[in-house]
């Protein structure tokens, strides 16, 4: 479920941030390109995600 929101808000930051960027260079907005990169966003936190639990110390019993 957590992995949803993240794709959720990742999809809508990113289309977000392409938009203002085409906005502000007179460019055109492209909305694969803003997908892609979603993606790519997303692949990368789950990454770092599964590696801070991976790396996270041991708690002595």
């Amino acid at each position: 479920m957590k992995y949803l929101v993240v794709f959720f808000w990742a999809f809508i930051l990113t289309q977000m941030t392409f938009f203002l960027g085409a906005s502000l260079m007179g460019g055109t907005y492209n909305f694969i390109g803003a997908c892609i990169t979603a993606v790519i966003e997303v692949v990368m936190v789950v990454c770092i995600s599964f590696l801070m639990d991976w790396i996270k110390p041991k708690t002595v019993k």
